[in-house]
């Protein structure tokens, strides 16, 4: 539908195990966003398609983080690490940071998608800090912005 195309609410009601009623009274409520009729079903305008395509990105990505959260937290706690070890590896799965921390090299936060940057690295550095790591390590970093370009320079005081 995202891309201009129609679909019945029968197919609707198919994929996602509903009864075909359900569908239209759940149409009924979205008069702004779909246009409908008894046998199809599409949006109202490219912009409302820009905006539910947006919107089913986000809430992908926002899954995709917290099942990596999830994973990477029992994957610390199988690990032995102590719970607030725990804590900032989740911290860094759940806001996208990726930490390498190489014994033999300079640590290293990659910040691919991470808005709000320096609020994350301030959040970062008091988690790393209750762990009980070095407090010096974390504050001369490399930090890479990502792909998506969204880190800035920071700086701890």
């Amino acid at each position: 539908m995202t891309d201009g195309g129609e679909v019945s609410p029968a197919d609707i009601a198919d994929e996602y195990g509903r009864h075909v009623d359900s569908v239209r009274r759940a149409l009924n409520r979205l008069p702004d966003l779909v246009d409908h009729d008894y046998g199809s079903v599409k949006l109202r305008s490219n912009h409302v398609a820009e905006y539910v395509y947006e919107a089913v990105e986000q809430a992908r990505d926002a899954t995709r983080c917290a099942v990596e959260a999830t994973a990477k937290a029992a994957e610390a706690a199988e690990r032995g690490l102590d719970e607030t070890t725990s804590a900032f590896v989740a911290f860094c799965a759940k806001h996208g940071v990726e930490v390498d921390d190489r014994s033999d090299a300079r640590l290293t936060l990659r910040m691919d998608g991470v808005r709000d940057v320096g609020r994350r690295v301030e959040q970062a550095y008091r988690l790393w800090c209750d762990a009980g790591k070095d407090p010096a390590r974390l504050r001369e970093a490399q930090l890479q912005p990502g792909e998506k370009g969204y880190g800035v320079a920071w700086q701890f005081l």
